[in-house]
């Protein structure tokens, strides 16, 4: 029987597949999910901040771009913060090793890392 203590560096893992093999990912500790809480709620903001500024436009008969250089860098340094932290081997990646994945597969691994963490609608094992 293990007390608190000793459990408090258990790092629970799960196998999930991702682009035809499988990785390890891992539930975030409650310090990993502060900071990956505090980079979207940066997110957050920015989106606010061009949702304004859209409907501002919008208002003065301005069509522009709904969303900017900034905003896409922001979601995917986020998403890059995610996979970084929660899957096994993520922190050895470059950030131009990141580009050479497709999009959509990075997009589906983030948010199992989040869910089997316990954030996002369908909470983790």
């Amino acid at each position: 029987m293990s007390n608190l203590r000793e459990l408090s560096s258990k790092r629970i893992t799960k196998k999930i597949p991702f682009m035809g093999e499988h990785v390890m990912i891992r539930k975030l500790t409650v310090k990993e999910v502060m900071r990956v809480q505090k980079a979207a709620q940066r997110l957050q903001q920015l989106n606010q901040k061009i949702a304004e500024k859209a409907a501002k436009d919008s208002e003065e008969g301005v069509e522009g771009e709904t969303e900017t250089e900034e905003e896409t860098n922001e979601a995917f340094s986020v998403l890059q913060e995610i996979i970084a932290i929660g899957v096994e081997g993520g922190d050895e990646l470059e950030e131009e090793d990141f580009h050479n994945f497709p999009m959509d597969e990075l997009a589906k691994l983030s948010d199992e890392v989040m869910q089997f963490s316990g954030m996002g609608g369908n909470q983790g094992n």
